[in-house]
């Protein structure tokens, strides 16, 4: 009979946190790892449950080190979510517009927060995983499961973005009190009645399209003033980009021209020096030959000086 596990041995979801925190090239070993523990140990049922999980994906694993290393930026992207809703169901199109500006800088500041998280744990986010982990935000703001999901921080894929429920069953059966008031009092013969219900039936499917289509307006509307507002700020950074660019540019031509400058006076600091050399050779041959002579009269002068004393 297997004995039985320790009451000191990981739950599963204490395993899958620490599995999922992990960076994804590690994730295979230290799940089987894991198994292999919980087998020895006598669990089945857990070697079987963290068998069973699966390596995420490297947008998944940024979204997941986001939920756990920002955890009160997702707490901002799920409230956003709540009232983006809220205002979609209640057709509220002025609140949609400032939310949809309000999700786009949101999504943005997340997606720097996870691109740093992930740098930091030496796993640079490329271009295409930005957009994945983006989608996946997206997809968390529309729909509660997958914001449930993202803040577990245990996703093994990226998430798509569905909407806000545009077009919904929910949102069809809405009537309005316009169309509660147009409605006539039922009394009238059961044929003329029939009539005016299928009358009141179609105004209302009617009013209920119209209130669709409004409802669509507004959003692209939120949606192309997010753009528009995306593009505006991208073109204010393009802007600063390009006078930054300008700026080195204007650096290093500046500090061409002085190296410029500095080889030149190198060249002639050179040249004087291959001079000075050959100056200096020069002269040290005319002092060894001024040497030879001033050794010579030397000579020369202390014989005649014995000679002039000897005649003395």
């Amino acid at each position: 009979m297997p004995d039985q596990p320790s009451a000191d041995e990981p739950s599963a979801d204490e395993v899958a946190d620490e599995l999922y925190a992990l960076p994804p090239e590690q994730f295979v070993a230290a799940r089987d790892e894991h198994v292999r523990r919980a087998r020895e140990a006598g669990d089945r049922e857990l070697a079987a449950a963290l068998a069973r999980l699966r390596r995420p994906t490297t947008s998944a694993w940024v979204v997941n080190l986001l939920a756990r290393g920002q955890p009160e930026l997702l707490d901002q992207l799920l409230s956003l979510g709540e009232e983006l809703r809220s205002a979609q169901r209640e057709l509220r199109g002025a609140q949609l517009r400032e939310l949809a500006a309000s999700r786009q800088r949101v999504v943005a500041a997340l997606v720097q927060a996870a691109r740093r998280l992930a740098a930091e744990a030496g796993h640079p986010v490329s271009a295409g995983t930005a957009y994945e982990v983006e989608q996946t935000l997206n997809a968390a703001l529309a729909d509660p499961q997958t914001a449930r999901a993202v803040c577990a921080g245990r996703l093994v894929h990226p998430a798509e973005p569905t909407g806000f429920g545009m077009g919904t069953d929910a949102g069809a059966e809405a009537v309005t009190p316009a169309a509660a008031a147009a409605r006539p009092a039922p009394r009238t013969p059961a044929r003329e009645r029939s009539g005016a219900e299928a009358g009141d039936r179609q105004q209302t499917r009617e009013q209920r399209t119209e209130e669709r289509r409004r409802a669509e307006r507004e959003r692209l509307q939120a949606e192309h003033d997010a753009a528009r507002a995306d593009h505006e700020v991208a073109g204010n950074e393009l802007r600063e980009a390009e006078a930054r660019v300008a700026a080195v540019e204007q650096t290093r031509a500046e500090a061409t021209a002085r190296i410029e400058a500095l080889q030149a006076q190198l060249r002639d600091a050179q040249q004087a020096l291959h001079e000075s050399a050959a100056e200096i050779r020069d002269l040290r041959r005319r002092r060894d030959v001024a040497a030879r002579v001033h050794t010579g009269t030397a000579e020369r002068l202390a014989h005649l000086t014995d000679r002039l004393a000897a005649l003395r």
